[in-house]
């Protein structure tokens, strides 16, 4: 495996656990079926037992969507809070230039 594979594939492990994370955090707030059915809308594949099998296209672009849609239960700021408090308690200081910008802690 070359080097840009192995940066490729730990990038896209780390996209897809933050992508659990905001759906199981989204999950305790919504339910389960408001939290599944608000990120079936993004690019996510989600088994009936709202595991995040894969994701399509950008890691930092799929992360935008689950929060625009996830806007729409709770509003901008409000949404926007939450995500930056999860990724604060989630995401290390040196992997937080992989977070979309307007959603760095």
């Amino acid at each position: 495996m070359s080097e840009l594979e192995k940066t490729t594939t730990t990038e896209r492990e780390f996209y897809r656990s933050l992508i659990q994370k905001i759906i199981d955090k989204q999950v305790d707030y919504l339910g389960s079926e408001a939290a599944l059915s608000k990120a079936r809308r993004a690019p996510v594949t989600i088994d009936p037992e709202g595991n995040v099998m894969d994701f399509y296209g950008k890691g930092k672009d799929v992360i935008s969507m689950l929060e625009s849609e996830y806007e729409e239960v709770w509003g901008k700021a409000i949404s926007k809070m939450k995500m930056k408090n999860l990724f604060e308690k989630e995401v290390s200081e040196e992997k937080k230039d992989l977070l979309p910008n307007e959603l760095q802690p």
